[in-house]
């Protein structure tokens, strides 16, 4: 009865991702139940904010992962804990089916006498069953007869001895736990003299920053009186010139008109033309500008808010205001790297007109991803004088950067703008360096490094042909294949055939020579549906096979299992019949997820990294991507599609589209990129 009980208890303990009994129950939102260890692998992150979450296998509703505790932050299942708990008591039962109840307390009380006669005390020890047992028991006919059994007193010591190797680790915990607390209780000291030294620390750093803000109000006023003393000294030698004139003129008003009025006839006619050409002097030699204050009271303070000084600014309102100029220009969106790139700055007062002003602390630097700095610099042209600056750059790395411009202390209006530089490499990917045409229908490719050759394998006459990788010249075909697909080279030199329709692998030497394989049709491990490609990863030194069974299929170079990731689906990390497969020199693997038209990228263990490319003809989009390559020392990500190769770099951040049609695509150590051209029968080095 309780072996049925059992079996039937079992049967509703079973996880569904392993099929075995449950280890450590985890209970997701769902309420689904799995093992803790067959969830691990189901966590995916989040590629635009990082958070994790886990799809159910069963019903797919998303679990959100705490970022700190991952998948051991998921609630118990307790309700299933207890049932574990209820089997072992099952599988611990007695044949009868009942355990062995606990003594009860006057039965201890009488453990001196014999539990079989009861009127005899004990005298000797069964080793065999481990109980006290009398002298009846030990004779013949008694249950201990056969046994072996001693006197109490002889194995005693023994007892003794056992008990005290069992209270050592015991005694040593607490010691250890002894030691802990004296090390808290010194902890605390060290925690409260910290907080003591700290707030001395800040103490001394508050009057810093005190005597920080009263320098800062000493210079601040010096400025202000620098800049108000120059006004007022312009202001007074204006007005000193304004009084030297008038004087002048006063005077000579007031002789004319004495004259006139005080004058004989005969001295006023004969002073008409000196007077004439004198007040003509007078007016000719002094504009109207003269009259207009050289300066005013155009200062202003800028609050602290407004600037990155501690008490703010002054500052002239005829000099730049650097927050409100602004840019324009190709610079400011793209470059190429080793080229020139130019912006123009359109600088501005503070009274919001164009600044004819020379620009002071003008700083302009391009700031890569990685910190890589490039200085800006300010080209000299008819433009300056209307306010307008050109201001020039060079980029030295490609990808994302920041554009930093800064007059005055202040970043212009925009800045920092997002600057994304692209390489001039891919212009090379126009006109073929050399072409190979001795192959028909060309599938897979990959580059024998070592001995400087080309392999590629032939769809339609079902070989694997070999040329010379300088000339393109053929050197050696061999055959007898159904249908190759992908294939790859060890470090060994061993080649890797994905043998299509045979759904298997093939191990084999450069020079056709059967080595092993591996495969049959179906699902399980060590089984393919139509492999497509495989990939060696230099870095641990596997095999990966993609096949329609919308997974990664990982092999020792032995082809022997090293393990299976990846499933049917569009989710990130889930797959749709992929075509192409690759590793980069850091181990990273490439997978060209066909049907879900993207790039995913996964490590070594397995976890996905990156997701890049969706659905579409415009850039940064794909459409049925089969295969991938990657030039590391590059940063380059080649992508084959329909009628096309897609070019990235290791982000995923698109670069370029090369209008070169071909079914697979490959790198070698050199950075030469080779195209097999399937429908023209040939392949294409670039």
């Amino acid at each position: 009865m309780a072996e049925l009980m059992l079996k039937k208890l079992e049967q509703q303990l079973q996880c569904a991702i392993c099929l075995d009994i449950y280890k450590e129950p985890k209970l997701l939102q769902c309420s689904h139940i799995y093992c803790k260890q067959c969830l691990t692998c189901l966590v995916v992150k989040d590629l635009h904010d990082g958070s994790l979450t886990l799809s159910c296998p069963v019903c797919r509703q998303k679990t959100p992962i705490l970022n700190e505790g991952g998948v051991n932050g998921l609630k118990p299942a307790f309700h299933i804990n207890h049932l574990l708990e209820i089997r072992e008591d099952l599988r611990n039962q007695g044949p009868l089916g009942k355990t062995t109840a606990p003594p009860e307390p006057d039965a201890v009380k009488c453990s001196v006498f014999c539990a079989s006669h009861v009127s005899k005390e004990v005298e000797l020890f069964c080793d065999t069953c481990e109980e006290l047992i009398c002298l009846k028991c030990a004779i013949k006919g008694g249950k201990h007869f056969t046994h072996d059994y001693n006197p109490i007193n002889e194995v005693l010591e023994k007892c003794k001895s056992d008990i005290s190797e069992w209270l050592e680790p015991v005694e040593k915990q607490a010691q250890l736990i002894k030691k802990a607390l004296d090390d808290i209780d010194q902890h605390s000291n060290e925690v409260m003299m910290q907080k003591d030294s700290l707030e001395f620390s800040i103490s001394n750093a508050a009057t810093a920053v005190h005597e920080l803000i009263e320098s800062e109000k000493v210079n601040l006023l010096d400025n202000l009186k620098k800049i108000s003393d120059e006004k007022l000294e312009m202001l007074t030698l204006q007005k000193n010139g304004l009084e030297s004139r008038f004087s002048k003129l006063m005077s000579c008003v007031d002789s004319m008109k004495s004259g006139l009025k005080t004058g004989i006839p005969s001295h006023i006619l004969q002073m008409k033309t000196p007077v004439s050409i004198l007040t003509k002097e007078l007016i000719s030699s002094f504009g109207s500008d003269s009259t207009q204050p050289v300066t005013k009271a155009d200062v202003r303070y800028v609050s602290p808010e407004k600037c990155f000084n501690l008490l703010g600014s002054v500052h002239a309102m005829g000099s730049c205001d650097g927050k409100n100029s602004s840019a324009s220009g190709a610079g400011l969106v793209s470059a190429l790297v080793g080229e020139k790139a130019k912006i123009v700055i359109h600088a501005v007062n503070y009274h919001s007109k164009k600044c004819e002003e020379p620009l002071k602390n003008l700083h302009c630097e391009l700031i890569s991803t990685s910190g890589l700095t490039v200085k800006g610099s300010v080209v000299e042209s008819d433009t300056s004088s209307s306010g307008d600056r050109e201001v020039e750059y060079c980029p030295v790395v490609s990808g994302k950067h920041k554009l930093h411009v800064i007059i005055s202390d202040h970043p212009i209006t925009g800045s920092p703008f997002p600057v994304y530089v692209k390489r001039t490499i891919f212009e090379s990917l126009v006109t073929p360096k050399l072409t190979i045409k001795d192959i028909d229908e060309p599938w897979g490719i990959t580059v024998n490094d070592r001995d400087d050759e080309v392999v590629a394998s032939s769809t339609s006459i079902r070989c694997i042909s070999i040329f010379s990788r300088s000339s393109g010249a053929l050197l050696r075909v061999f055959g007898g294949f159904s249908s190759p697909r992908g294939i790859t080279i060890d470090k060994d030199s061993f080649l890797y055939l994905c043998n299509c329709e045979s759904h298997c692998i093939l191990k084999l030497t450069l020079d056709g020579k059967f080595i092993a394989s591996v495969g049959s049709l179906g699902r399980n491990v060590l089984q393919f549906c139509y492999p497509k490609d495989i990939a060696y990863n230099p870095v641990n030194d596997k095999l990966y096979v993609v096949d329609a069974n919308d997974r990664v299929q990982v092999l020792s170079p032995d082809l022997s299992s090293s393990g299976i990731f990846g499933m049917h689906g569009s989710c990130p990390g889930e797959l749709n019949n992929p075509h192409g497969i690759a590793c980069d020199q850091s181990g990273l693997i490439y997978v060209a997820d066909t049907y879900n038209h993207r790039i995913q990228v996964f490590n070594t263990d397995q976890e996905l990294v990156e997701v890049f490319g969706s659905r579409g003809s415009k850039e940064g989009g794909l459409l049925d991507p089969t295969s991938v390559a990657i030039d590391t020392d590059r940063d380059i990500v080649y992508v084959s599609e329909r009628k096309r190769i897609s070019i990235f770099d290791t982000k995923g951040i698109f670069v370029a589209t090369s209008n070169q049609a071909g079914k697979r695509v490959t790198v070698d150590n050199e950075g030469l990129v080779y195209v097999c051209n399937t429908s023209q029968n040939m392949i294409n080095v670039y």
